[in-house]
């Protein structure tokens, strides 16, 4: 398969519900979500890296979609990913990827659900976080003409109630780095739901809530 099974023709993805089985871990994105990443920013027989590998989707849409690719993860679930703390900067053994795939632990979210290390991305404070993404986006600097696709969610409310803009803030930290910005997608959830409670919170703070993601890709230069 060199299409996706459900192309996207807009900047708005919306997807089916995720099955049960990738439901049993954290994180997880649609199989379909990835394929249109790698038919838009990829080539066959690129190589695509995803240093967040989680259950290794990215390298089953890859097989599947003709492109060689390379898993890592903090802490690995299986042989076909390899173990490395990004925050140590690139692994020895990466070849040169034309995509890096970026699905990181959102801030102080799922928490609990994610490996206890001082590298785990959704325990830091903000500003523990935002150091993170850039000394992340800083190692990459090296692989010149490399894509970069991040998909995260800003997060609902911070202490203050106030919607905290983390794909705002990463386009901050890109940007700063001298990245040429390529695209941004909307991707809706398909099963967000929030309780009476937060919705009747959401109504007296006029805050609307939010149900999706952002897909932003660079290319460093």
């Amino acid at each position: 398969m060199s299409k996706p099974s459900e192309l996207k023709l807009y900047t708005v993805w919306n997807f089916p519900k995720l099955s049960e089985d990738q439901l049993r871990y954290p994180g997880q994105l649609p199989e379909a979500l990835i394929e249109n990443v790698l038919y838009y920013w990829t080539e066959p027989f690129q190589v695509v890296w995803d240093p967040f590998a989680g259950s290794g989707v990215t390298g089953r849409v890859a097989r599947r979609m003709m492109r060689r690719y390379q898993l890592s993860d903090l802490a690995p679930i299986d042989d076909s990913i390899r173990q490395h703390d990004l925050l140590n900067g690139l692994p020895d053994w990466l070849v040169k990827p034309d995509l890096i795939f970026l699905d990181p632990p959102y801030w102080k979210q799922k928490t609990e659900q994610y490996v206890d290390h001082p590298s785990n991305l959704a325990a830091m404070d903000l500003d523990q976080f935002y150091r993170a993404i850039r000394r992340i986006f800083e190692s990459f600097c090296k692989l010149k003409g490399t894509k970069v696709a991040i998909i995260v969610q800003d997060t609902q409310w911070r202490n203050d109630r106030q919607t905290e803009p983390h794909a705002f803030r990463i386009w901050q930290i890109a940007d700063s780095l001298g990245w040429r910005f390529i695209e941004r997608v909307i991707c809706p959830y398909s099963n967000v739901q929030y309780t009476p409670q937060m919705q009747e919170a959401a109504k007296e703070a006029r805050i609307p809530l939010v149900t999706h993601r952002d897909l932003i890709v660079f290319e460093v230069v």
